[in-house]
């Protein structure tokens, strides 16, 4: 491995580590558009996230649909497949 690059990684292993210090990382937000939010299909889901099997298991999202803090689905990825459950605002 080069000087240099031992310096680049080294450095990104620094920010990474002040990143957890500091609670992160965060679940990843999408605010995608979803044809019907009480129902996201796979490839939706693979559109605002990436497919499970590149995510991994363990992956989990949120979408906030079109940004609009109306409709919120908690998406998880378990092997090859998606889950998700649509969320209830607080009153």
């Amino acid at each position: 491995m080069s000087e240099p690059l031992f310096r680049e990684l080294a450095s990104h292993e620094r920010r990474l580590e002040a990143l957890e210090a500091q609670g992160w990382p965060r679940v990843q937000v999408s605010t995608d558009n979803l044809a019907d939010p009480a129902v996201p299909t796979d490839a939706e889901l693979n559109t605002a996230f990436g497919t499970p099997e590149v995510l991994g298991p363990g992956f989990i999202g949120l979408i906030d649909e079109n940004n609009a803090h109306a409709n919120v689905i908690l998406c998880a990825t378990i092997a090859a497949s998606w889950w998700y459950v649509a969320l209830t605002a607080a009153v």
